[in-house]
């Protein structure tokens, strides 16, 4: 977990983990964006995730490295409009 300069490569390679950047944060699981919350809800939007996982049975997806720099994978979810 992090912020928005190391947070990206970070989440991205943890289970789960968030990178907040001003107002907005990105919450990951196993290696990929979920999607863009606001900063004041990013901590329960990533409780709400594990959760979610835990309740599913906590199948972990084949891991595959991120084909994009994380600052890239940054850029383009910053494009994600807030739920």
């Amino acid at each position: 977990m992090g912020c928005a300069v190391n947070g990206p490569g970070e989440a991205g390679d943890a289970d789960f983990g968030i990178a907040g950047g001003r107002d907005v944060g990105f919450i990951y699981a196993h290696g990929r964006v979920l999607r863009k919350v606001a900063s004041e809800t990013l901590i329960d939007e990533l409780f709400r995730e594990i959760d979610r996982w835990l309740e599913d049975g906590m199948k972990r997806p084949k891991r595959l490295k991120m084909a994009k720099p994380a600052a890239l994978a940054m850029a383009e979810a910053s494009l994600i409009p807030l739920d």
